[in-house]
């Protein structure tokens, strides 16, 4: 079976980077609470994500005893990128950049550790850094983000910036240096703070992007779906037509 090699690969990389503690022979902490490993498959073929399932056992999870007002968070709107496209003019430049790990360059308080558990091989471990799977996670790294978002606007870049979750987007007029200019400053302040930015998610300069799943061409002034996205689509509706009865969820899910 794969997934168990996944996991063990996975688990000695966060240990080797320091996000991770163990093993132990023995729960390490009082109280320590120890939620199931799993993965998830990635956009890119044979390539997975380790969660942490927090949300397990139902009612009685580390999930479920966190407030839900904070675990709740607003992103930016696939229409205010448009917005910026379309104030930058016809032919706007666009790039954008990925923070890499995102989650897990936000340090947990230690007072938190014994939540984190986990139990692997007949080992103990415990995550020391925000991990997937907290319902936590994903409001703590916006507000990381939008503090970044911040902090570049503040030295005044050309052009204009607008972030999802850990994907960043630079927007300039057509034939000036602002869009370049602006994602030169992202990478000297990310660099600055210790920010890792994903190598091969970096994209300079260019008309037709895609952002957020969704391909946005400044020239044409339209956007489209991506073709992966149109043909699972259209394998999606294909199922349904050959039966005789769908749900209503199905049909709301197209």
């Amino acid at each position: 079976m794969e997934a168990p090699g996944v996991v063990q690969e996975k688990l000695q990389k966060e240990l080797q980077l320091g996000r991770v503690a163990g093993p132990f022979a023995q729960p390490p902490l009082p109280n320590f609470i120890v939620s199931p490993l799993g993965i998830v498959p990635k956009k890119e073929h044979g390539k997975y994500r380790m969660i942490h399932h927090f949300s397990y056992p139902k009612g009685s999870s580390v999930n479920d005893y966190l407030e839900e007002g904070t675990c709740s968070v607003c992103y930016a709107s696939f229409d205010e990128a448009i917005d910026l496209v379309r104030t930058a003019g016809k032919g706007a430049l666009m790039a954008k950049a990925d923070i890499e790990s995102a989650f897990r360059l936000l340090p947990v308080h230690l007072s938190s550790f014994h939540l984190l558990g986990m139990q692997w091989a007949g080992q103990y471990f415990y995550d020391k850094c925000m991990p997937m799977g907290c319902a936590l996670s994903c409001s703590l790294f916006e507000t990381f983000a939008c503090f970044l978002e911040w902090a570049l606007k503040e030295n005044n870049p050309p052009g204009s910036s607008l972030h999802y979750l850990d994907d960043f987007l630079f927007i300039g007029k057509a034939g000036s240096g602002e869009c370049s200019t602006t994602l030169i400053a992202f990478q000297h302040l990310s660099l600055s703070l210790g920010v890792p930015l994903a190598p091969g998610k970096i994209q300079r300069p260019t008309k037709c992007l895609i952002f957020v799943g969704i391909e946005i061409d400044s020239t044409e002034g339209m956007c489209r779906l991506t073709e992966d996205k149109v043909m699972a689509l259209q394998a999606d509706i294909r199922q349904v037509l050959i039966k005789d009865k769908v749900s209503l969820a199905t049909i709301q899910s197209l």
